[in-house]
């Protein structure tokens, strides 16, 4: 099993400016509506389950506004795709003509605009007082409600109108039957999925499993443990499958799958050789989701010589320390490219793809994959590359050490 070791090192990585924004800072006429979409992107990038497409839309939203050398007085400023001038532009639901709309920014980041302006009384004559105070307990409730994994602004807002304005009302029966499993399991274990943890007590959870498995299965420590980070918001292991096919990127997109397809095929070695050990050891507590070679959910971070009993009693009465988990499977022939997809980051990840695709390649977690005109049925095909560094030296870049590939936090500050 490969451990990362943790680097007090810094250094700037050649693919991104880290210029500093600090000396505008004062000069822009936006900060306090930057600010708090940058907090919001700092909550959404510390959830468990966090989605990488909305904090490329914080980074694109922040980095647009920051660059706007006028004050945005409604979210409608936003809501376009250009940054030429109009008139008379009357938006639904706003009392307000719009002078100008900005790049970058879609309806979701459009509605955290208009919350933050109205909680700022920006919107001046739009709201009364009772309104407005109305409008605060709202944000305030759908704030919370969204603290659950798998609980978006629809579902929140649909709650909130039948009464629901609080974790505690969101767990009585008539609210709570409303979510879905992996919600009502969230629910459960919400102070336990918001605490991270630490290198030792992921280091613990793998070792165990390790014991756990057969012999042949070999686990490596992935996401941001691997990155170094001292703290993780969740735990990532990479499994090998020494039976597995590796998977070339889809030509097809296909709705529905049979029972003996690839997918499924792994689904149920997934199940059967990892995830129904650990259960039974008492290191998996519940499960979140299962689809193919990817499996989520929820692990109990071991005592120290601590029984199989022992274990399955604590989970049983949901005592001691809980975490998310998430397992990945690939073939042997992917340990390279599945390293590099999920070690990370996402802005990282996405800058590799970038330099690939501009060569014809396509890098998936299986492996870097060379278009093979020829075949309609198989149009891609796997370049024999078994390392990380043989993939990134094929599409000429240079290694980079797993601790060094936190690039968002490069890129946003760069932005800001």
């Amino acid at each position: 099993m490969q451990m990362a070791l943790a680097s007090t090192s810094k250094r700037s990585c050649r693919w991104f400016s880290t210029n500093s924004a600090k000396h505008v800072e004062t000069r822009r006429p936006n900060a306090g509506l930057i600010e708090a979409l940058s907090k919001s992107r700092e909550a959404e990038a510390s959830r468990p389950d966090k989605n990488a497409f909305k904090l490329r839309s914080f980074d694109k939203a922040i980095q647009s506004i920051s660059a706007l050398d006028y004050q945005i007085t409604s979210a409608a400023v936003a809501k376009q795709v250009s940054t030429r001038d109009v008139s008379d532009v009357v938006i639904p639901n706003q009392l307000l003509v719009i002078p100008k709309i900005v790049k970058g920014v879609g309806n979701g980041i459009a509605r955290r605009i208009d919350e933050y302006l109205k909680m700022e009384g920006m919107l001046e004559g739009t709201m009364s007082r009772a309104d407005l105070d109305a409008h605060k307990r709202r944000q305030k409730a759908l704030a919370e409600l969204q603290r659950v994994s798998g609980l978006g602004p629809t579902k929140a807002t649909r709650l909130y109108e039948q009464g629901c304005s609080s974790l505690e009302d969101l767990r009585k029966p008539n609210f709570r039957s409303q979510l879905s499993r992996a919600s009502q399991i969230a629910l459960d274990f919400l102070d336990d999925l918001e605490q991270k943890v630490t290198r030792e007590e992921v280091e613990r959870v793998s070792e165990i499993i390790l014991t756990l498995l057969e012999p042949e299965i070999q686990i490596f420590l992935t996401g941001s443990y691997r990155r170094g980070v001292t703290m993780a918001s969740a735990i990532d292991i990479l499994v090998i499958d020494p039976h597995m096919v590796p998977t070339p990127p889809s030509s097809k997109v296909t709705s529905k799958k049979s029972k003996t397809s690839p997918e499924n095929q792994q689904s149920n070695w997934l199940n059967q050789s990892v995830v129904e050990p650990l259960e039974s050891a008492g290191v998996i507590a519940s499960t979140l989701s299962s689809t193919g070679s990817k499996w989520q959910g929820l692990v109990r971070i071991p005592s120290i010589g601590e029984s199989v009993d022992g274990r399955l009693d604590g989970i049983q009465r949901h005592d001691g320390k809980f975490s998310k988990l998430t397992i990945h499977t690939v073939p042997y022939s992917s340990q390279g490219a599945a390293l590099l997809f999920y070690t990370g980051d996402t802005e990282f990840i996405r800058h590799v793809r970038r330099e690939a695709s501009k060569l014809g390649f396509q890098l998936n977690e299986f492996g870097l994959w060379r278009s093979a005109s020829d075949s309609e049925e198989r149009p891609w095909t796997p370049e024999p590359l078994y390392s990380e560094n043989d993939i990134l030296r094929e599409i000429g870049l240079d290694f980079v050490d797993p601790t060094h590939r936190n690039f968002s936090n490069i890129t946003s500050k760069a932005k800001r």
